[in-house]
C-alpha cells in the first residue's frame, strides 16, 4: 500500500490484481470486476460488496466496527484456504485481505499528516497549533517508549525528529502545574460533564473512541489519575470520582503483582476460588441457526 496523504487515501480498486490510489471524489465512479462465469452468484455478490466497502473506506472491515462485513470476509478467507475459489476470485479475495485494517489505516493517515506538519514547521506541532495532533504524538510516544508499539511503527516514529525524545522534567512539571491551576468552578464543570457522559453510556470513557467528546472525557479522567499517582488530587475530588467504579484505578493499581496479592488475600480469607466455573445449558438449536 502506498503512502496516504491528508486529502488522498488508498483505495482497494482492483486493477490487474492490485489496489490503485483514488481520491474520495472518484469513489462514485469505481468499477467492480465483472461477474466470473462458474462462480456462485452469492459468493460473487459477497466479494463485490466487500470491494465496495474497501473502496469507500480505505480499509478492510474489522470485528469491532463492522461485524457483518467482517464475518463475510472471514468466510471468504476460509474458502480461499480450502481452495474452493477459482483463480480470479481467489486473487480478488487476497487483495481484500491485503487491505489495511482500521488501526493501520488511522495510524498511516495520522502519521502522514504529522510528516506534512513537521515539514511545514520544521518541528513537532504544539498543542496550541494542533491539539489533536499533539495528543496523537503524546500517545504514540508513550506507546513506543514503553514497548506497546510494534517494530514497524517504532521505526517510522523514530525517523521523525523529536518524536521519541523523552519529555523533560521541566515540561512534565509545567503540565502538572497547569492541571492544578483549574479553579474549583472549572473543575466542577468538567466533572459534571464527565459524570453525565458516564451516566449516558453506562461506562467510563474509552481512549481509542473516535468521538471527540469521548476523547475529551478520557483526557479529563487520565489527568485525574495522573494527579492521584502524584498524590496531588484533593480528597473532595477523589470522593466524587470514586462514585464511578474503576475511575481511580491506575496502572500501578492494576499491575499483575497487585492483582495477585488481592487474589491471595481473598483465598486466605475465604479458602475458595474467587470465581465459580460457569456452566452453560446445551442449546441444540444454536448449532443449526
Amino acid at each position: 500500500m502506498g503512502t496516504l496523504t491528508q486529502n488522498r487515501v488508498q483505495r482497494g480498486v482492483r486493477e490487474g490484481g492490485q489496489f490503485s490510489h483514488t481520491t474520495h471524489q472518484e469513489s462514485p465512479g469505481l468499477k467492480l470486476s465483472a461477474p466470473q462465469a462458474g462462480l456462485d452468484p452469492e459468493v460473487e455478490e459477497r466479494i463485490q460488496v466487500l470491494e465496495e466497502f474497501v473502496n469507500t473506506h480505505g480499509y478492510r472491515p474489522g470485528a469491532t466496527n463492522e461485524r457483518t462485513m467482517h464475518g463475510r470476509l472471514a468466510r471468504l478467507r476460509t474458502m480461499l484456504e480450502k481452495g474452493e475459489l477459482p483463480a480470479d476470485a481467489a486473487a480478488r479475495v487476497k487483495n481484500l485481505l491485503d487491505a489495511p485494517n482500521l488501526t493501520e489505516y488511522e495510524f498511516t493517515t495520522a502519521f502522514t499528516r504529522l510528516k506534512d506538519t513537521c515539514q511545514r514547521l520544521s518541528r513537532l506541532p504544539t498543542p496550541k497549533e494542533d491539539a489533536e495532533m499533539a495528543k496523537w504524538v503524546y500517545r504514540w510516544r508513550d506507546r513506543a517508549m514503553n514497548g506497546r508499539a510494534d517494530a514497524a511503527k517504532v521505526k517510522l516514529l523514530a525517523a521523525t525528529p523529536g518524536m521519541l525524545e523523552p519529555v523533560s522534567r521541566e515540561v512534565k512539571a509545567e503540565r502538572m502545574r497547569k492541571l492544578n491551576t483549574q479553579t474549583p468552578e472549572q473543575w466542577q464543570a468538567r466533572y459534571d460533564e464527565f459524570a453525565a457522559r458516564v451516566k449516558e453510556n453506562g461506562r467510563l470513557p474509552m481512549r481509542n473512541d473516535p468521538d471527540k467528546q469521548e476523547m475529551r472525557q478520557y483526557d479529563f479522567l487520565f489527568n485525574q489519575r495522573k494527579l492521584l499517582r502524584e498524590d496531588k488530587l484533593p480528597d473532595e475530588r477523589r470522593e466524587l470520582l470514586a462514585r464511578h467504579p474503576g475511575a481511580l484505578e491506575t496502572y500501578s493499581m492494576n499491575s499483575p503483582t497487585a492483582r495477585l496479592e488481592q487474589l491471595a488475600a481473598f483465598h486466605r480469607t475465604h479458602g475458595c476460588r474467587r470465581w465459580a466455573p460457569r456452566t452453560r445449558p446445551r442449546r441444540p438449536w444454536a448449532t443449526t441457526w
